[in-house]
Formats: structure tokens, sequence, C-alpha cells
């Protein structure tokens, strides 16, 4: 019952004026920043970051994630038009946007994209939120033997994975 307590004051804080304002202008960034080719989400929040400095932390965390999430939708606008992926995540909406433009449906493409998008995020924050919790206790009961074996096990799998071309990682 604190669980969900606790989630109806987080609704209660994103929900506020100064807030939804901050997501407003973020998410409108976000496109604009995204529509560039090049210029990926990262960049595009650490090129923001210098003008939160002043701001109410709970407000600019809220601003720079809609930033990062609309950026994400903003990628695919030159990925399905232009064929030119802005960033990694839109070489797949390259892929299969851009001959559905080409084949006069660039709305359709675009449709899917957004729809994809707003799914796949609504999902993913859901996902995070029940399983945030769970994950920080395990996270903490990780000591220095366990932290060990699991940087050893990063190593290898990056090893397997290059096989006999290390040049490629």
């Amino acid at each position: 019952m604190e669980n969900l307590q606790l989630l109806w004051m987080g609704l209660e804080t994103a929900c506020s004026l100064p807030n939804l304002i901050s997501a407003f202008f973020g998410a409108i960034i976000g496109l604009v920043v995204g529509a560039m080719p090049g210029i990926g989400s990262l960049s595009g929040v650490a090129l923001l970051l210098p003008l939160t400095f002043k701001m109410n932390p709970t407000t600019a965390i809220i601003g720079l994630a809609a930033l990062y999430y609309s950026n994400m939708y903003g990628g695919s606008f030159s990925a399905i038009l232009l064929n030119i992926p802005g960033d990694s995540p839109a070489v797949m909406t390259a892929l299969d946007g851009y001959p559905r433009a080409r084949s006069g449906r660039a709305g359709a493409a675009l449709s899917t994209a957004i729809c994809s998008s707003f799914f796949g995020g609504t999902i993913g924050i859901i996902i995070l939120t029940i399983s945030g919790p769970i994950l920080a206790k395990w996270g903490l009961a990780f000591g220095p033997a366990e932290l060990t074996l699991l940087i050893l096990f990063a190593m290898t799998s990056i090893g397997w994975l290059l096989g006999e071309n290390p040049s490629a990682g």
C-alpha cells in the first residue's frame, strides 16, 4: 500500500504546472533536435544540461526526460523522409520507413514510428517502475567478489563476441 501512495505522490509532483511546462518545452526541443541528423538523444540532453543548473532538480529531470523521449521519435523524421538516420536507434526505422515514404506512404510510416515510440516507452517505464525497487535491493547486495565476477563475465562476453577481429571492438 505504501508503494501506491508513493506512486500517487510522484504523479502529483509530475503534474504540477512548472513540471508540465518543462515537459512540454523539453518535448518540443527534443523533436527539433531529434530531426537534425547526427545529433543524437544524448547529445541533445548534454547540450541543454547547462540550462538546468538553476532549475528545481525535479523539474530539470522531467524536462530532460521529455527531451530524451521525444528525441527518439524526432530521429525518425530524417530516417523516414531522407534515409539519413540521426543515431543508432533510427537505423532500423530508415530501413523500414524510407521505402514506405518513397512509395507515397510517409504519413503511415511516421504514424507507425510515433505509435511504436509511445508504446515502447510506456511499457519500458512500467517495467522499470515495477522492477526498479527489486533490482535496487539486488544491486546493493553485490559485494567485491560479485562485482569482480560480473566484470570478468562482461569482458569475456566482449571477447567472445569479437571473435577473431579484435579491431571491431
